[in-house]
């Protein structure tokens, strides 16, 4: 078997996907600290409908983060 052959039976699909993925999870970080959401909470519990009405946003979106 040659290096080259090795090197395209270790390439899969899921390496794409965890990227993918991966991506989308620093995505939603960087929005909620952008949102100051994690101030919001101020330790108390909070519904994301509390949430989306504090910061002027759609609750599914608050929801999803």
């Amino acid at each position: 078997m040659s290096s080259t052959q090795l090197v395209h039976d270790e390439i899969t699909p899921a390496l794409l996907v965890d990227a993918m993925f991966a991506f989308q999870k620093t995505a939603a970080m960087k929005a909620a600290i952008e949102f100051d959401l994690f101030t919001k909470f101020g330790g108390q519990a909070r519904t994301a409908a509390m949430l989306a009405s504090e910061l002027d946003c759609a609750e599914r979106g608050v929801r999803i983060l």
